[in-house]
């Protein structure tokens, strides 16, 4: 069943915070609507690594994934990785988890991994490069997702706001579980 819930989001149009200041009542407050759907989402781990070989990228992850990601890689789960440059905002190429270290780093309380890097068109990975790298840890099926935007904090926690089929605006609190990017659900 494919459906949609229309969310509201109350968001004053400024471009920083900015003192609350006295305002007639009639003056409108910009209403942001958008849609949330049911769809998939991702969850990460990203970190910063440093180019081995033309080909291979180590970096560390902190040792709260380890269990997982150690119990998945022995499984034989293909890790996907994605590489990015330090700023996150361009792509240098993608690949998979390759081995992980028998060891984790007390001083720094990370486990070192290799990734095997195939990089994207026009771009070189040199030795010594720093990237941040992205691994996939699993892929959550059918959930709501709503941009980020439209999630708000109150005391009581997170909430959305729904407009009902009277066209009526609610208030609701929700639970999210993940983030992507813009996107939560």
């Amino acid at each position: 069943v494919n459906f949609a819930i229309v969310i509201i989001a109350l968001r004053p149009a400024i471009s920083k915070p900015q003192p609350p200041r006295p305002q007639a009542a009639s003056t409108p407050v910009p209403v942001v609507a958008v849609f949330a759907y049911v769809g998939d989402i991702g969850r990460y781990i990203s970190s910063l690594g440093t180019v081995e070989s033309s080909n291979s990228v180590l970096f560390a992850i902190p040792s709260s994934y380890v269990h997982e990601v150690v119990k998945k890689f022995d499984a034989g789960e293909s890790l996907p990785i994605a590489a990015f440059n330090r700023s996150s905002n361009e792509k240098f190429g993608h690949g998979n988890l390759l081995a992980v270290d028998n060891r984790l780093d007390t001083a720094t309380d990370t486990l070192t991994c290799k990734a095997r890097v195939l990089p994207d068109a026009g771009n070189l990975l040199i030795p010594g490069l720093t990237l941040t790298i992205r691994m996939l840890l699993e892929v959550k099926h059918d959930l709501i997702l709503v941009p980020t935007t439209a999630v708000q904090h109150d005391p009581e926690g997170t909430y959305v706001w729904v407009i009902r089929p009277d066209m009526t605006a609610r208030l609701r609190h929700v639970l999210i579980s993940t983030k992507e990017e813009q996107t939560a659900a």
